[in-house]
């Protein structure tokens, strides 16, 4: 009896329970057992694993539906950008407003265009289409022959310049008319498409030279045609022009270039103020004839 009381003073342990872990003192001392849930079985560490696994493909899974969100977005936005963009009139308004016709015409891909093999390498105005090169150079070549001089001086012409030139013109104090009678509109020369070509010089003097006479008698021979004819200008408004001429000899020259008609800018208005009929309309019916197609 002794004895085991001695052992009991010597020993004195509370076990408290109630808590996430049980703890025992002895002697005095707080000590916390370890208990088989506290261990980390391969199990558990297995499972930890797969809990952050599933976490990180989760997170990813929401930044990629994310992604995906502001993607479809952003598609969306760029497709309503370009539905909201407004079309390009087949005529210039402000020319026509005039009554001058331009006709519209879109700027060739940066990838389509190639040095002509005329002027510096470097001058925009020396490059073009890369289907007309060959033609253009068969061209000279076949006057060259008959001891005719021909020189491309200017081939394309970006939307940009074209744009520049126009608006010192419009600085300048020069009225419309004037201005479309000689220039074309941004957006509405032939020289975009890099299917056109002014010989110098470019002036009336080219056509008083062997050059234009030349081009008259070969130039179809060529798949080539004068566009600001006599005949042209008096049905559109532009200036006659000896030294512009384009290339038709390829299925891409005649879409193009093919015949169009005008039509006027559409303006909003009240349904009531609306006219039944373009100025187009107008005009067909006082002349009954198409108009060919501009620079």
């Amino acid at each position: 009896m002794s004895k085991k009381l001695s052992l009991l003073a010597l020993s004195i342990c509370f076990v408290i329970q109630g808590s996430a872990h049980a703890f025992v003192i002895t002697d005095g001392k707080k000590v916390t057992p370890t208990t088989d849930n506290d261990k980390a079985t391969p199990d558990k560490l297995v499972k930890n694993n797969n809990d952050d696994l599933d976490e990180s493909r989760s997170d990813e899974s929401e930044s990629d539906a994310s992604d995906l969100e502001n993607t479809d977005n952003q598609d969306s936005q760029d497709a309503k950008d370009n539905d909201e963009k407004p079309e390009r009139p087949i005529c210039s308004p402000d020319a026509l407003a005039v009554g001058i016709q331009h006709f519209s015409y879109d700027e060739i891909f940066a990838e389509d265009l190639v040095w002509s093999g005329y002027g510096g390498k470097n001058e925009e105005n020396k490059l073009i289409h890369k289907d007309v090169k060959e033609p253009l150079q068969t061209l000279v070549k076949a006057a060259a022959k008959d001891k005719v001089a021909l020189y491309p001086s200017s081939i394309f012409r970006s939307v940009r310049l074209q744009d520049t030139i126009i608006k010192r013109k419009i600085r300048q104090k020069q009225p419309p008319k004037t201005i479309y009678h000689t220039s074309s509109p941004a957006g509405y020369s032939e020289h975009h498409t890099g299917y056109a070509v002014d010989f110098a010089p470019i002036d009336a003097k080219f056509a008083k030279g062997k050059g234009y006479k030349w081009l008259m008698e070969h130039a179809h021979e060529y798949g080539w045609e004068q566009t600001f004819t006599k005949e042209y200008s008096e049905k559109s408004g532009v200036s006659e022009e000896s030294w512009h001429w384009r290339y038709v000899g390829d299925e891409h020259g005649q879409t193009i270039f093919a015949p169009r008609e005008c039509q006027a800018t559409e303006v909003e208005t009240d349904e009531a103020d609306t006219p039944d009929e373009t100025i187009e309309d107008n005009k067909e019916k006082q002349n009954n004839k198409e108009t060919p197609s501009k620079q």
